[in-house]
């Protein structure tokens, strides 16, 4: 208080953007976007977590469908593509090309995260299952494989570690990612899944 005396009341500032702020972040996201697969420039091409949140945050506050359409199209393009496990669950890092159909295959705990948290809010907004059920998919993937099955000392909670990254490298013996991504036509038949659409060995 003597401080504020000595220098004169001062106003609070305000934690709501300005406006013309919000429409620059807009107009600089909408310059980058790729109309065509979703998501911001080229390959390789990152989930853009913290742009997608932020025009999440753009929509809710100026109700603006343009902020809402960029994201519902890079989700269901991410979703749709390579850098969505579809047989293993979770996102891996990021795509080695502009239409996120072949991943570098590694995936990080952080991405499953924000991820997590963005296609929930997407679901709370647009009430679509689909990404209900992503949500779903990746909080499975993170109990089932980035989690560890030994508690951590001797906490009554009985707290689990989680792990941070899945690595993508495996040149033991000569081998080259992705060798224990992929899958063989011997194999596919005892999952029960449809056969599946490539003419690979």
């Amino acid at each position: 208080a003597a401080i504020r005396r000595a220098h004169g009341e001062q106003l609070e500032p305000s934690l709501e953007p300005d406006r013309s702020v919000m429409d620059r972040a807009l107009g600089e996201m909408r310059s980058a976007y790729d109309r065509t697969h979703g998501g911001f420039g080229g390959a390789p091409k990152f989930a853009p977590a913290m742009r997608l949140e932020l025009l999440l945050d753009l929509y809710e506050r100026t109700g603006g469908g343009e902020a809402l359409d960029m994201v519902t199209h890079t989700l269901e393009a991410m979703a749709r593509g390579g850098v969505y496990d579809q047989v293993g669950g979770g996102f891996h890092r990021y795509a080695t090309d502009a239409q996120w159909r072949l991943p570098h295959f590694e995936k990080m705990l952080y991405n499953q995260a924000q991820l997590a948290r963005i296609y929930t809010r997407a679901y709370a907004l647009t009430g679509e299952a689909r990404w209900e059920r992503v949500v779903d998919d990746i909080a499975a993937y993170v109990r089932r494989e980035m989690t560890s099955p030994v508690p951590l000392g001797s906490s009554p909670r009985r707290w689990r570690s989680s792990w941070t990254a899945s690595g993508a490298d495996c040149c033991r013996r000569g081998r080259r990612e992705p060798a224990p991504c992929l899958t063989t036509r011997s194999w596919w038949p005892g999952t029960g899944w449809p056969s599946p659409p490539w003419p690979g060995p």
